[in-house]
Parts: C-alpha cells; sequence; structure tokens
C-alpha cells in the first residue's frame, strides 16, 4: 500500500543509546483523518519516536514516513505537513502572543495577509485575543498551552504531534484544547497523534489507539477492537438479596449482595431480573459495565509484566 493511504508509517525502527534499547523494532500505522492515541507508561518509548518523527532523532534501523515523506531526507518538506506541541510549551517570552505566531507563522513562508488573518482567527478560537498585546511570560500555564497549540496549527499542518496536551490546564481550559483539537480535524481533514497518560481523557477524544511498553508496540486499535481481541467481556452490576439459593449467581458474587455477570446479550439482563424477582428476591441496582480504555491498558501491561 502506498505510504501516502498514511499519515503517519513507521517500519521496524529501532533507536538504541549505547546499550540502552529505547524504541525496539516498532511498526505503526496511523490513517489519514484520525486522532489516534499513542499511550504508554514513562521511559516506555514515547518520546523518543516522536523526535525520530520530527526528524530531532535518527533510528538505528527502520523507516518513518510522514504524508509520503521520509522526514530524515526532506526535513524541511516533511515539516511543512507537521505541527508539534510538546508538553514545555516553548515559547519567546519576552514577545507577545501575537509577536510570537506572526514570527512561526513566517517561519513557515505564509503570506503576510493570510497570516494576519490566520493569526486572528487562531487567537479567537483559543480565547486570547484580547490578550494578544500581552508578554507570553506574563500568561497563565493555561493560556500558553493554547497559544502553543495555535502556533503548532497555524500554517494549516495535515499532521498534528501533540505531547500532553492537557497536562497542568483546569477543566475548562482542557475543554477548550479538546474541542480546537476536534474541530481542526473536522475543517481540514487533519491527523492528530496524542502523547497522553490520561486514559479518560483519550478515550474521549481519540479514535484509535496504540500501546507502546519497552520500547514496542502491545496492541492497537479501536477501544472496540481492543476489547475484542483481547477478550475482554461486558458485565452486568447487580446488587441484589436472593429469595432462594441461585447457583449461577453464587459464582459471580464479589460481596455481600454484588453480582458481576459477564453477558453477551443485553437482553440477558432483563431476564436476569426478572428470574431475581420471581423467585422472591429484591433488586436494588442493575446497570451495564463495559470495559474502559483503563480496563484495557492496565490489564495489557500486567500481562506483559508476568
Amino acid at each position: 500500500m502506498n505510504d501516502k493511504t498514511f499519515a503517519i508509517k513507521i517500519d521496524g525502527v529501532t533507536k538504541r543509546f549505547d546499550q540502552k534499547v529505547a524504541v525496539n523494532n516498532l511498526s505503526l500505522t496511523v490513517n489519514s483523518g484520525e486522532i489516534f492515541g499513542f499511550l504508554g507508561p514513562n521511559g516506555a518509548g514515547k518520546t523518543t519516536l516522536v523526535k525520530m518523527m520530527n526528524g530531532i532523532l535518527t533510528p538505528n534501523e527502520g523507516i518513518i514516513s510522514i504524508e509520503g515523506i521520509n522526514p530524515f531526507e526532506k526535513p524541511a518538506v516533511a515539516h511543512r505537513y507537521m505541527g508539534t506541541l510538546t508538553e514545555t510549551t516553548n515559547m519567546y517570552e519576552y514577545m507577545t502572543g501575537e509577536e510570537n505566531l506572526y514570527f512561526y507563522g513566517s517561519v513557515f513562508g505564509m503570506d503576510k495577509a493570510v497570516l494576519k488573518d490566520r493569526i486572528e482567527e487562531l487567537l479567537e478560537a483559543v480565547d486570547l485575543l484580547d490578550d494578544k498585546d500581552k508578554k507570553v511570560g506574563d500568561y497563565s500555564t493555561g493560556m500558553k498551552k493554547r497559544l502553543a497549540l495555535a502556533r503548532a496549527i497555524i500554517h494549516y499542518p495535515k499532521l498534528v504531534i501533540l505531547d500532553e496536551p492537557t497536562s497542568g490546564l483546569d477543566p475548562e481550559n482542557a475543554r477548550k484544547i479538546n474541542s480546537l483539537i476536534k474541530e481542526y480535524v473536522a475543517t481540514n481533514n487533519a491527523t492528530v497523534f496524542i502523547c497522553t497518560h490520561q486514559l479518560r481523557y483519550a478515550q474521549d477524544i481519540c479514535d484509535r489507539y496504540g500501546f507502546i511498553n519497552k520500547g514496542h508496540i502491545i496492541c492497537t486499535g479501536t477501544l472496540s477492537e481492543l476489547i475484542e481481541k483481547n477478550s475482554f467481556s461486558n458485565n452486568i452490576h447487580l446488587k441484589a438479596k436472593l429469595g432462594c439459593p441461585n447457583k449461577l449467581l453464587d459464582q459471580y458474587k464479589v460481596q455481600e449482595e454484588i453480582y458481576q455477570i459477564p453477558f453477551t446479550d443485553e437482553e440477558e439482563i432483563a431476564e436476569l431480573i426478572k428470574s431475581v424477582v420471581v423467585d422472591g428476591g429484591k433488586v436494588y441496582e442493575a446497570r451495564l459495565k463495559r470495559p474502559t480504555l483503563e480496563d484495557v491498558y492496565f490489564s495489557l501491561l500486567n500481562e506483559e509484566a508476568s
């Protein structure tokens, strides 16, 4: 398949630092137009891989393709397709917010008239229009993060790489960042590659996931695919007082009057509740408990450790 089918194609990449293998024969594809969550513990190799994708580090082995372009052979061309937000915002603090965006837009060779309109559009989108003339050194953490995201997408990149985009933000600022990311993908047919430790956040925003541990990929897929691949089951959480002994329920008892029962068909829930009531029991609570991204992630990491 042509590399241009994928926003990112990584094939057999290894990166060593002396005797330490940071990334080990890693292969991964990210489809165009998706928000991809790249998840793993500290030291798993996430940052090393992102630095190779940006052309900052060169792999010892393997090939990386960004929108069909090798970032080591043609770094300037690859960077025109990319925008990156690191965990530290790295803005020029002695410059204003507007001056920062003008500088970075100029680096990408944007037309002055186009750049002027683009800066105003982005400052409004990240709710910084009224603060555009303030020095970035006087910005709060949330303001700096929002400005850094505006900088990352100022040149309309097809691929946006975000490292912990909502770390250190309050819920309101995190919501603004998420809204901007989703809107950018939808209106520009762009791809977003998110490195994060925040699993609930990743489940809310990402379409597909890749788990990395000790430099290699454990698993990739949508949440539904990850659940199916690894045979996770949906459960009914039942709180009930039984009217008579029930061998089926007894095997799923987790504590007094609490049961966790696997199921495949939601019709089973109604039948289960009915059977408890018919036998003289009382149902206090019955709800679905589907596996979360967090459940899958920690289960796979624990499996790796054992």
